[in-house]
């Protein structure tokens, strides 16, 4: 549920929003072990499932912002955010190797702010802060190997926007991302491990352009170091957060162009994200016989897409190659 409301303070426009959101997510969770396909449950030393966990999580959030122009040529963003975090985890197998059941909950208030200014009608200038959150998997936290439900994140961003001609966007953003813990997967317990701090920045660049509703065409290029910053990762060489992309790029063009009561629709697009670590170690220049541990790379890869259809009233049919 949202509300807002626009009135005059001062001389000044108010553009007043307030929010409720409600949230439940249900989750069944099993992992069995299991041959060519078979579950194994009941056979010698082998009693049931590694886990089998109903997982119920809700969430409740209010918040409030207020936006306004104190000039023509400046204009603010501001608002906080609170969310309240309860989940239930029960273990809904007696012969299940890990019986995890139990209750945690936790809430975060969370401020953010933005402050653009435009020197001409065509450029600006902002700069971004914001906290939010992740919440960590309540089984890790119950067994005790998480220490909150809620990572907080605290996020930074300083860009500008140029809109050179009619219907052409180009941003160029910088950023810088504080993360209280991470979660890592682990596929041999169907669960995640929370390990330390990490800190992201890096630059996104993009560029949009729509001619006439038309032709549409969308570029965006994103350069990540993603690292952790805990002491003793630092001391052992073991900063890079696996598998968090370094390079990534996409680009699509695409028209719609009506004739009669139809709309002949196409589109085409690529996207592409560069080599990154496979291990905390990783080193692209890793040299051969090293007496440390290896280091393990996941191979980069791109995607191309394309599309054709027809589209009539609410109806589309689309050819997907």
């Amino acid at each position: 549920i949202r509300v807002t409301h626009k009135s005059k303070w001062a001389g000044i426009d108010m553009r007043s929003t307030f929010g409720v959101q409600v949230r439940d997510d249900s989750i069944e969770s099993q992992l069995h072990r299991d041959e060519a396909r078979v579950r194994l449950d009941g056979m010698p030393g082998i009693p049931g499932p590694i886990t089998d966990s109903g997982i119920n999580e809700t969430e409740l959030s209010m918040y409030a912002e207020e936006d306004f122009r104190p000039a023509p040529w400046l204009r603010f963003v501001l608002g906080a955010r609170f969310d309240r975090i309860d989940v239930a985890v029960n273990n809904e197998s007696p012969v299940a190797v890990d019986k995890v059941s139990g209750y945690e909950g936790a809430q975060q208030v969370s401020p953010k702010a933005t402050a653009i200014v435009s020197p001409v009608k065509s450029w600006d200038l902002f700069a971004n802060y914001g906290r939010g959150f992740h919440s960590n998997d309540a089984r890790t936290l119950i067994e005790g190997s998480a220490t909150t439900l809620i990572a907080t994140a605290t996020g930074y961003e300083v860009g500008t926007t140029l809109r050179p001609l009619r219907g052409l966007s180009l941003s160029a953003v910088a950023f810088l991302l504080d993360i209280t813990s991470e979660l890592t997967i682990d596929g041999d317990t169907a669960s995640t491990t929370p390990a330390g701090p990490t800190e992201r920045y890096g630059g996104e660049f993009t560029g949009r352009y729509n001619f006439d509703d038309h032709i549409f065409a969308d570029v965006a290029f994103v350069a990540t170091r993603a690292q952790y910053t805990d002491a003793y990762d630092i001391a052992h060489d073991t900063t890079n957060v696996t598998l968090a992309p370094r390079r990534t790029f996409s680009a699509g063009l695409g028209a719609r162009q009506p004739v009669g009561k139809f709309t002949l629709i196409g589109s085409l697009r690529v996207r592409s994200i560069a080599d990154r670590p496979a291990t905390q170690n990783w080193s692209p220049s890793e040299q051969v016989g090293s007496l440390s541990a290896p280091s393990l790379t996941a191979t980069g890869f791109t995607m191309v897409d394309a599309e054709a259809g027809l589209r009539w009233n609410r109806f589309e049919l689309v050819l997907m190659p």
